[in-house]
C-alpha cells in the first residue's frame, strides 16, 4: 500500500511506495495516444491531482473529439512501480468502468506510465471493434 509522506509545503511532491525513494508530483498529465481506431481520442490531455489520504491521483476531462468525458485515478498498491494501477470509466458508460491492473511500461525519475485500454466497443466512435488507445501518465 501506498504511505504518503507529503512535504508541508507542498513543493517536492509525495512518497509513495511504489516509487520508493523517488517523491511522485501532487499533479500528474494523463495523455491518451491512439494505437488503433480510435483517431478522436488522440492527443486528449487530462490533469490528475493528488487526493492525499489515500493517496491516489484523479482527475477527468474530454476523452479528445469523441464526446464523452473520461475519469482516471492512478493508484499505488504494493512496492515496486508495476504495482500502478489506473481506474477508468466513461460518462456514458461506453464500456463499463474497469481496471488496468499495470502498466506496459514504467519509471519513477521522472514518473512516466504507460497503460493500454481496448477494444473499448464503441467508445473510439470507429465501426470496427478493435480500438486501443495508450494513457501515459507523467509529471
Amino acid at each position: 500500500m501506498a504511505s504518503p509522506r507529503s512535504n508541508p509545503h507542498g513543493c517536492c511532491g509525495v512518497e509513495v511506495s511504489c516509487c520508493s525513494g523517488a517523491a511522485v508530483n501532487e499533479t500528474l498529465t494523463a495523455t491518451i495516444t491512439n494505437l488503433a481506431n480510435c483517431p478522436c481520442a488522440d492527443g486528449a490531455e487530462i490533469e490528475l491531482k493528488i487526493e492525499p489520504i489515500v493517496p491516489t491521483w484523479s482527475g477527468r476531462g474530454p476523452f479528445g473529439s469523441c464526446g464523452r468525458e473520461i475519469g482516471l485515478t492512478l493508484i499505488c498498491d504494493g512496492n515496486e512501480c508495476e504495482h500502478f494501477k489506473l481506474d477508468y470509466e466513461f460518462s456514458d458508460a461506453c464500456i463499463g468502468a474497469g481496471q488496468i491492473p499495470a502498466p506496459e511500461s514504467c519509471s519513477c525519475d521522472p514518473l512516466n506510465l504507460e497503460f493500454r485500454l481496448g477494444p473499448t466497443g464503441g467508445c473510439c466512435n470507429h465501426p470496427t471493434p478493435d480500438d486501443q488507445f495508450a494513457i501515459t501518465i507523467t509529471e
